[in-house]
C-alpha cells in the first residue's frame, strides 16, 4: 500500500491506495548460458498485452572459469532474438579472450540502429539476450537486470 496525499478522500493525511509491485521499479537476477546463439534468454518474460518492458539497467557478471572463450561475436540485448540489426544493446567480442573475472553493466542504447530498436511494437514483447555464435568456455554469468514495466 501507499499513500496518495494528493487525495484527501480518505483522510486529510492523504487515501490509502494498492499500487502492483510490477509498476514499481524491480530487479532480477539469473543465470545466463554460454550457449546464447542456440538458446536465447529471456531475461524478463513479456509483461502482457498492453504493457512493456522498460530496462534501465543488465549487468553480466562473468566468473572466469579455467578456459577463455576464443570466438569473434557479438552479444545482442533485444526484445526480437531473430535480429541482428535491430537491439537496445550490442557488444562486440563480447568476453572473448577474458582470462580473469569480468563485469558489463548496460544501459539503453545511445546509439539506436537507424531502423529503430525493434521493427514492431514493444506491446507484450520480452527482453532477450542473445549472441552471434554459442561461445566455449567454463565460465559462468549471472545476469541482473533492472526495469520497469509500463503501462501503454
Amino acid at each position: 500500500l501507499v499513500v496518495d496525499i494528493s487525495d484527501t478522500t480518505g483522510s486529510s493525511a492523504g487515501t490509502s491506495k494498492k499500487v502492483d509491485s510490477q509498476y514499481i521499479i524491480q530487479t532480477d537476477i539469473l543465470s545466463v548460458n554460454l550457449d546464447l546463439d542456440s538458446t536465447p534468454k529471456t531475461i524478463v518474460s513479456a509483461p502482457g498485452s498492453g504493457k512493456m518492458i522498460q530496462p534501465l539497467t543488465i549487468t553480466f557478471i562473468y566468473t572466469y572459469g579455467s578456459a577463455p572463450v576464443t570466438s569473434s561475436n557479438y552479444l545482442y540485448i533485444s526484445y526480437d532474438s531473430s535480429s541482428t540489426s535491430n537491439y537496445l544493446v550490442r557488444q562486440r567480442d563480447w568476453l572473448k579472450s577474458e582470462t580473469a573475472d569480468r563485469t558489463y553493466v548496460f544501459g539503453a542504447g545511445e546509439a539506436t540502429t537507424g531502423d529503430g530498436t525493434c521493427t514492431a511494437s514493444i506491446d507484450n514483447k520480452p527482453l532477450i539476450a542473445y549472441n552471434s555464435v554459442d561461445l566455449e568456455g567454463d565460465g559462468t554469468i549471472k545476469c541482473i537486470v533492472t526495469y520497469q514495466i509500463v503501462v501503454l
